[in-house]
């Protein structure tokens, strides 16, 4: 009878990751990828001698032939080999091994274009420098309130750095309790626990369109959005000693919340008609903090024969390959996240690479006139 290993009595095994039954997917599979990347983040190394099989079912609550199973994926992979009296000892790569294990937190839902599209070129550009990045959204339960879960097994693993891509202070303020080096790519940091912030800042061209409406001559402004928009109240901020007076059209709208953009337009395309048609005085120039709303009011506009930028101009905010298709070009307040994340990219890399973050680390959006309303 072969002699039983010490760790196959123990009930479970401190720090190593655990497996929700509860998600899609076989166990196998859960244990089997919990392993490749404890493996690749370097938590296990080469010559490292995984726990026992045994020991490995007990901490899991699973039974035996499904850890089996998952390290046969792993030899077939040739991560780990068998070793008779030894057990499962992890290989050397037959490439170079990963540097490091960089997080990735985005916000969730469809509307979050520029993240999203930002997120997936970082994710790019670290993979091919050399480190293994995981994207992770953080479900939200209610006001101010996140399911933590899968994030907390995540940072079970040896995780060089997290960035979370936008502010969002209560998970950034569990990042600051885990203890986990993090940075901020956003408009502030609400904990000195922070390593770094990249500040995404708009002040620059915001108050480039304030000039450029003073040398217009423009007398009267309405910001369309919503009176919660961060956008809005900047734009407001940057008006203000201007001589511009400033109105807010606010389209209400819950679409961020269902994630249908086309419920943004729509009901800005309505709200537009009904001003219109109660012989609302239009301002000298429009600015929508996004162009969702841009397209539903301008196409408001056209219907009830406004010109543009003959009546009234126009300016949106706009993300690079997300604007409105408009009968000319739209003059913008312009955030582009390809650009953005080359630039982000670059400063983490050196931050990975050299434990030193940039002071100062700002990422400018633009104004460009255009037709809708012409320098």
């Amino acid at each position: 009878m072969g002699r039983k290993r010490k760790e196959d009595g123990a009930t479970s095994i401190p720090g190593l990751f655990t497996i929700d039954k509860t998600r899609w997917g076989t166990l196998c599979d859960q244990i089997a990828d919990g392993f490749r990347n404890a493996i690749a983040s370097g938590l296990y190394k080469p010559g490292d001698t995984l726990p026992g099989m045994r020991a490995l079912a007990v901490h899991f609550g699973v039974s035996l032939r499904v850890v089996v199973r998952a390290f046969a994926k792993l030899v077939d992979e040739q991560l780990v080999a068998g070793r008779p009296g030894v057990g499962c000892q992890v290989l050397a790569p037959r490439s170079s091994l990963w540097k490091g294990m960089v997080m990735l937190i985005i916000p969730g839902g469809d509307y979050v274009y520029n993240t999203n599209i930002c997120a997936g070129r970082i994710s790019d550009r670290l993979s091919k420098e050399g480190y293994m990045v995981q994207r992770v959204t953080v479900p939200a339960l209610g006001r101010k309130s996140y399911d933590f879960r899968y994030l907390d097994l995540l940072l079970r693993q040896s995780t060089s750095l997290v960035a979370m891509i936008s502010v969002q202070s209560v998970i950034e303020r569990h990042l600051a309790k885990m203890g986990v080096r993090y940075v901020v790519v956003g408009k502030s940091a609400v904990s000195p626990k922070c390593s770094g912030l990249i500040r995404l800042d708009a002040r620059t061209a915001d108050n480039d369109l304030v000039v450029h409406a003073q040398r217009m001559g423009i007398r009267t402004v309405a910001i369309v959005g919503d009176k919660n928009n961060d956008i809005q109240a900047e734009l407001l901020v940057s008006f203000q000693g201007s001589g511009i007076v400033i109105d807010e059209w606010n389209v209400g709208t819950r679409a961020y919340v269902s994630g249908r953009l086309d419920v943004i337009q729509t009901k800005t395309r309505d709200f537009f008609r009904k001003r219109l048609a109660e012989g609302v005085k239009l301002p000298d120039l429009f600015v929508f903090v996004d162009e969702y709303r841009a397209m539903g009011g301008a196409l408001a506009l056209y219907e009830a024969g406004v010109n543009i930028p003959m009546d009234v101009r126009l300016v949106s905010v706009s993300n690079v390959g997300n604007g409105p298709v408009l009968r000319s070009g739209v003059a913008r307040l312009e955030y582009d996240p390809f650009e953005q994340a080359e630039q982000i990219s670059d400063i983490l890399i050196q931050f990975l690479s050299t434990g030193n973050f940039p002071a100062n680390a700002e990422i400018h959006s633009r104004y460009v006139p255009d037709e809708t309303f012409p320098d």
